[in-house]
């Protein structure tokens, strides 16, 4: 049992590798860990810009018909972010242009698309990451 250090409901949490972890509740609200739990969750804070360029895990995964993926770019430049179905084909377009260094979400509408595996892939410069997104009916 920890404290949240917020009065809203909170309603899942995802955690990216053994320390940084995100709850998403009522009211828009998000919290974020970076040490695993253990001293506690502070409020997001979208103005720190991070070391490193990361594709977190969609929340919630499985969705059913939206979907919010969150990455970060450590420095300022071109980057796509774009939906591929199993067959390697690309169903979405989500970002596509220069973002500027820090945390970045954009939402995923996938009504009028079959349930099934996708792949989301973030690129930035020449770096590339990928994430098994589950859409279910």
């Amino acid at each position: 049992m920890q404290s949240s250090g917020t009065t809203n409901d909170l309603y899942g949490v995802s955690f990216t590798d053994a320390f940084t972890g995100t709850a998403v509740g009522a009211n828009g609200t998000i919290l974020r860990t970076t040490t695993g739990g253990v001293v506690g969750v502070g409020e997001d804070d979208r103005g720190v810009i991070p070391g490193e360029f990361s594709l977190s895990q969609n929340y919630p995964n499985p969705f059913n018909p939206m979907t919010t993926i969150t990455f970060s770019v450590g420095t300022d430049s071109y980057t796509s972010l774009r939906v591929y179905d199993h067959r390697g084909r690309e169903v979405a377009t989500l970002v596509n242009e220069v973002k500027q260094p820090g945390q970045h979400s954009v939402t995923w509408d996938a009504r009028g698309m079959a349930t099934g595996v996708y792949l989301c892939s973030l690129q930035s410069g020449n770096l590339v990451q990928t994430r098994k997104l589950l859409l279910l009916r």
